[in-house]
């Protein structure tokens, strides 16, 4: 059976190589920096970040369900934070595409 097998993924052209990544995944570039946020509370805040052609953050939304802080205080430091600081890869010819970005923070 397992002979079978082999030289049925022979014939059909499959291959164990490793496969490209998609042309349109975006790469963090800068990364925003988070250490001047001062926080009584290690937390985690997940935000879904809108990112035009040219890796610009165009707006921040936060995901409650995975965001572990109420401290909305905190949250709008660090969404000021990304919004400025944070670029990803440009795709010139790609409309705007809506990535996660996770910030963990620590307690001072």
């Amino acid at each position: 059976m397992r002979f079978l097998l082999v030289i049925f993924l022979l014939i059909s052209g499959f291959s164990f190589a490793q496969q490209p990544e998609p042309k349109n995944t975006r790469t963090l570039v800068e990364i925003p920096k988070t250490h001047g946020i001062k926080t009584t509370e290690s937390c985690k805040i997940v935000l879904r970040l809108q990112i035009d052609e040219y890796g610009n953050v165009l707006g921040a939304e936060l995901d409650r369900s995975m965001t572990t802080t109420a401290n909305m205080e905190l949250i709008n430091q660090v969404i000021a934070v990304v919004k400025e600081q944070t670029k990803y890869s440009t795709l010139p010819g790609v409309p705007e595409q809506t990535v996660s970005l996770t910030i963990r923070l620590k307690s001072d």
